[in-house]
């Protein structure tokens, strides 16, 4: 199928390998950085989205 081949790491792979709690406890910089990183990235590429959209159709906007 699409994707990376399974040796890589991915942060899915990564986030799927934490998936029972003695990973989520004992191993926790496992999980804990990736899923931070993928929040950080998400938000990032949510405000980027908001700018282009200001910028592309300023009619958009409200003023207040």
């Amino acid at each position: 199928g699409f994707g990376v081949s399974y040796p890589r790491p991915t942060w899915g792979n990564m986030l799927n390998g934490a998936n029972n709690a003695t990973i989520i406890n004992t191993y926790w910089w496992q999980w804990l950085f990736t899923a931070l990183f993928l929040a950080v990235t998400t938000i990032c590429i949510n405000i980027v989205g908001d700018a282009l959209r200001d910028v592309m159709d300023p009619k958009s906007s409200v003023e207040k």
